[in-house]
């Protein structure tokens, strides 16, 4: 005659439903947290396209406008310490151009 040993304890019925709800929201807790994840991925890279059509239209649907023609506005000569060297540039000055152009004083004549 071959027996299976009781349970000390017998069947719970309680602990077994607590066992399955615990398990149900820690699943239903990790599908929450993976599609707060997923939203939050597709809201930054739609930001990011959107940053990026807006970078866009700003640079090439601006307001055309001509440039404004460089007026002269002569020519000045500075010098320069650089380290108990003295060195002489000579700059050609424009109210537009951020960019002077300038020469050295080996250029000079």
């Amino acid at each position: 005659m071959t027996q299976t040993a009781p349970h000390p304890a017998g069947f719970d019925f309680a602990a077994a439903l607590r066992a399955g709800l615990a398990l149900f929201l820690q699943v239903m807790i990790g599908m929450m947290l993976v599609l707060t994840a997923g939203i939050v991925a597709v809201m930054t890279a739609i930001a990011g396209v959107l940053l990026g059509a807006a970078a866009l239209v700003m640079r090439f649907a601006g307001a055309r406008r001509t440039r404004r023609q460089a007026e002269d506005a002569g020519e000045e000569t500075v010098t320069l310490d650089a380290g108990g060297q003295p060195i002489k540039l000579k700059l050609q000055l424009s109210t537009s151009d951020p960019k002077a152009k300038c020469a050295t004083s080996g250029e000079l004549a």
